[in-house]
């Protein structure tokens, strides 16, 4: 999991997204990222090493969730992780 979370972190910082936040230990990982575009956000997370990891999502989570939101600054990591239970797509 590790392995993957740095690559994905690595492919972010090549593309040059307008910021990206991580938070998490062991088990639980959350991450925000804020982007120009929705083109560009689904082009990175349908690419490289994110998409790498989603390949491997099976062996690496036993839950995703995902959740969109249009801001121009982070939420705290407690309105984020509200809105990702409450709004939340699981993709797995």
């Amino acid at each position: 999991m590790v392995r993957h979370a740095n690559l994905i972190r690595q492919q972010h910082n090549e593309v040059n997204s307008t910021a990206l936040k991580t938070y998490g230990f062991w088990l639980d990982h959350y991450t925000m990222s804020l982007w120009r575009s929705e083109e560009e956000m689904k082009t990175f997370a349908h690419s490289g090493a994110h998409l790498n990891a989603m390949k491997a999502s099976s062996q690496i989570a036993k839950e995703i969730k995902t959740a969109q939101v249009e801001r121009q600054d982070f939420v705290t990591w407690k309105v984020a992780k509200d809105i990702v239970t409450k709004k939340g797509r699981k993709l797995k």
